[in-house]
């Protein structure tokens, strides 16, 4: 197994660990009827981001927002949400020593998923989270944030960041 394969295993471990499979799934579950359309304007999301007290940016080239990176031991670690016809997309930025990991959340989710059980087959695979309005789009933000704040912490515990490759 290479460094890169080491690095996705151990991703794949943490992410496990704070149970982003479950959490993941069980709350698009809540929220897949949001299925209207929202109307909502880029500074709507601007200003919803805001209000969850983070310091989001916009990256109009590949249009997204997301947080400056945070340093763990070796590790630089960052959040990107992307907003498409009403669904909002978070993705997990890892730069380690020995390379790059993380991804869309819906990916990773899967991922920890599968590992936890071979015979995992969620429906749909890789979900989007929808909203129909501000209150819905706080909420996801603020489970995004939650999430994102878990992995941060299960980071700084973990070998991952820790020069040891």
């Amino acid at each position: 197994m290479d460094e890169e394969e080491v690095l996705s295993k151990k991703l794949t471990d943490t992410l496990r660990g704070v149970k982003l499979d479950e959490r993941y799934y069980r709350f698009f579950n809540e929220i897949r009827h949001h299925v209207a359309a929202s109307n909502l304007k880029k500074s709507d999301l601007e200003s919803v981001l805001k209000e969850a007290n983070e310091a989001f940016r916009y990256d109009s080239k590949e249009a997204f927002f997301y947080t400056e990176p945070e340093k763990i031991g070796s590790c630089e670690v960052t959040l990107r949400v992307r907003f498409r016809n009403d669904e909002a997309e978070f993705i997990l930025g890892l730069k380690t020593p020995v390379g790059r990991g993380g991804g869309p959340f819906t990916r990773l989710a899967r991922e920890a998923g599968l590992s936890r059980d071979p015979g995992f087959s969620p429906k749909p695979a890789a979900p989007k989270l929808p909203f129909t309005n501000r209150e819905q789009l706080a909420e996801i933000i603020r489970f995004g944030l939650e999430i994102y704040a878990d992995v941060v912490k299960a980071l700084q515990t973990s070998d991952i960041c820790a020069n040891k490759g």
